[in-house]
Order: C-alpha cells, then sequence, then structure tokens
C-alpha cells in the first residue's frame, strides 16, 4: 500500500477504481484494519501450512566476482544467467527509418511555428476536466491553440479498443511558469 497512495494520480485512479466496483467509501481503511488484526501467530500458522522451504527458490543479482563468497558454497543449486545488455544495434529501419524520422520531427516542428519555439520552452502545465471510461489505448488531440507561440491541443479524445473511453478537455496551459523539479516531488 505504500506506493499506492504516494502521488495524487495513484490516489485519484485507485480511488475511481473503487468507484468503478461499487466498493465501500471507507474501503482502504477497512482493508487496513483488516491487516492490522493479523496476527503474528496467524502469519505463521498459515506460513506452516502453505509454504515448503524445500521449494524455495533464491534468485540473486549482482557480479559474481563481487560476493564476498562464491554462490556454490550455499550448497544450492546455481544456475548463472548472462544478463549482459548487448552493444546497440543500427536504429530500426537503417537509413530509411532514420530519414523518416527527421521527416516526421521537422513536421512537428513546423506544427509549432518552429524549433526556435519548441527550444524555449523549460515547462508546460495543464488544467484539465476529465471523464473517465475503461482503459486508454489511443489519444486523438484536437482544437491546437497558440499558447505562448506554441500550439497546444485543448482536446484528447481517448479510445480504447476502438469505443471512447475517456473526452479531456484542457482548461488552461501554462509555459515556463517556473515549473521546478521539486514541484514534482511534492506528495499529495
Amino acid at each position: 500500500l505504500v506506493f499506492a497512495f504516494d502521488t495524487r494520480a495513484k490516489t485519484l485512479r485507485r480511488m475511481l477504481t473503487y468507484e468503478y466496483y461499487g466498493y465501500p467509501r471507507d474501503f482502504i481503511q477497512q482493508y487496513q484494519k483488516a491487516l492490522g488484526a493479523v496476527t503474528p501467530a496467524e502469519v505463521l500458522r498459515v506460513a506452516k501450512e502453505r509454504l515448503n522451504p524445500a521449494n524455495f527458490i533464491a534468485v540473486t543479482v549482482g557480479n559474481p566476482g563481487k560476493f564476498a563468497q562464491p554462490l556454490e558454497t550455499l550448497g544450492a543449486p546455481v544456475h548463472a544467467i548472462d544478463l549482459s545488455i548487448p552493444p546497440p544495434a543500427e536504429a530500426p529501419g537503417g537509413a530509411a527509418g532514420m530519414a523518416k524520422g527527421k521527416t516526421i520531427l521537422g513536421r512537428a516542428q513546423v506544427a509549432v511555428d518552429g524549433v526556435e519555439k519548441l527550444l524555449a520552452v523549460r515547462d508546460t502545465t495543464r488544467q484539465t476536466q476529465f471523464q473517465m471510461a475503461p482503459t486508454p489505448v489511443e489519444d486523438t488531440w484536437s482544437d491546437l491553440r497558440e499558447v505562448a507561440g506554441i500550439k497546444f491541443p485543448f482536446h484528447t479524445a481517448i479510445s480504447s479498443n476502438g469505443q471512447p473511453f475517456a473526452d479531456v478537455t484542457v482548461t488552461d496551459y501554462k509555459v515556463n511558469s517556473g515549473l521546478k523539479a521539486e514541484d514534482l516531488q511534492k506528495r499529495p
């Protein structure tokens, strides 16, 4: 539960999920109370019933050369898996893919009236009204309006499996309003 409510967005998403599935408004308090009522003796009893240490598997990740002692000294079988990251391959699509990417980037720059305007943006914030349904998979932006010399979408239609999911209306954008990294770390 620690990370389920560490941002406003997660809190809102969880509350909407509870509402959608008909959970009581105090569900999280009931859940936490029920967890708090579990005794160590009950945990031990269930662990003895359900867990068999002979069937445990330990996963160790790291550089074996830096371990204090080799894993084989623990007396259990060791199966090493090489997780080395291979060197990057050529960009997908090769030279043609790179050319296509540059074309798309050029079109995006034209859409906002030039790369200078994009480079001048240090931060943006938007205020929205959001109506929600199942899970989003595709965003369609429209109602482009100029804010501080850059075009932004003020309407986003979100669909899932070809069906409408959410309709987002932006009520305000702010450009270079002084947003700082520490502002993004604030908890609800």
